[in-house]
């Protein structure tokens, strides 16, 4: 399926390497004919490989995903719930922690997933979308700890 095809993606070249800390932004995922995404990008490794972290704004969920060797799979969705039906016309928060292999995704301030890494994350950061997505993006920040 074509939207499945492609993940656009922006590595921060300021930040070698995201180990533990967080990473928060700001998001308006504003249209989208095959899907409405907006995420985090971390662990992203020399050979392609990565984690995100995302807001769909067709389903209304906030999912971790890992992409290895050319393959998406989805590791883990948060909890459905009414207040992830996010209004397009304003900004949200996204933010991830990671403390070790414990990792946990906010929207807005609540808490809206949390998972148990098989390892620690090691590597670059930046942004996520997916395949014809509109997404604006601002006051991206990564607090190292």
């Amino acid at each position: 399926m074509k939207q499945f095809a492609y993940y656009p993606i922006a590595t921060l070249n300021a930040v070698d390497n995201f180990s533990n800390g967080a990473i928060r932004l700001k998001f308006k995922t504003i249209a989208g004919d095959l899907d409405r995404c907006s995420g985090i990008l971390f662990n992203v490794k020399p050979n392609g490989d990565w984690l995100s972290t995302r807001y769909n704004d067709t389903e209304y969920n906030i999912t971790l995903w890992t992409f290895h060797d050319g393959i998406r799979k989805m590791v883990r969705r948060g909890p459905g719930r009414e207040p992830w039906h996010l209004a397009r016309d304003q900004w949200h928060d996204l933010k991830m922690t990671v403390a070790g292999t414990d990792f946990k995704t906010y929207i807005d301030g609540q808490l809206a997933l949390e998972y148990t890494l098989p390892e620690p994350v090691s590597g670059k950061v930046g942004l996520w979308s997916k395949t014809d997505s509109t997404s604006y993006f601002k006051d991206f920040v990564v607090q190292s700890v």
